[in-house]
């Protein structure tokens, strides 16, 4: 698997010694390759998605200008002291690979239910609004099935993949939050 993935830092701006920052967290369409024994590429598909996040970091800067015989020395540095706001933790993916089988679970915009083509995906740039949706590869051809939650409520909790442990087979330590708690727990796989 791999993954498209980019983080654009913006201009600093701000008031005195605070500065802030915007950072932009970018991940779209995952690519699953099948190969053989040998190397050679069996199948190839493209798992569709469109994330984008943007947070404000914000930090303290000192400054100092000294000289002297016609000499000036400036030094700056800048400390962060936090992010505002949350994001990138709700990009990317959980790949499962158990019993022969590729899963592949990825926050997704509701208005994207039963969307298996990228030219057809929406992109998905409120994290509070996702829903975890679940891709399954077929082994022998790399044929894509997408399962999108039955009912889903506006605050339902939404996974963050970045934060997650494998266990054991078949079980995955997650991180979900939605706005108002975060929960930590197990999920299964069947």
């Amino acid at each position: 698997m791999s993954e498209f993935y980019q983080t654009f830092v913006g201009q600093s701006s701000g008031i005195g010694p605070l500065a802030f920052t915007p950072i932009t967290y970018i991940t779209n369409e995952v690519i699953v390759s099948a190969m053989d024994a040998e190397g050679n590429l069996e199948w190839s598909n493209v798992l569709p998605k469109e994330q984008k996040v943007t947070v404000t970091q914000l930090s303290i800067g000192f400054f100092a200008v000294g000289g002297g015989n016609g000499v000036n020395i400036a030094a700056g540095f800048m400390f962060p002291l936090g992010v505002l706001n949350e994001g990138p933790e709700y990009l990317s993916s959980i790949a499962m690979y158990e019993k022969g089988k590729l899963s592949v679970i990825v926050n997704d915009d509701p208005k994207n239910i039963g969307i298996t083509e990228m030219d057809d995906m929406r992109k998905v740039r409120n994290v509070k609004k996702m829903i975890p949706v679940l891709f399954e590869f077929d082994d022998a051809t790399g044929k894509m099935t997408r399962t999108d939650p039955d009912e889903y409520k506006k605050k339902q909790l939404v996974l963050r993949p970045a934060i997650t442990y494998r266990k054991a087979l078949g079980e995955y330590v997650i991180f979900a939050s939605n706005k108002d708690k975060k929960n930590l727990g197990t999920l299964y796989l069947n």
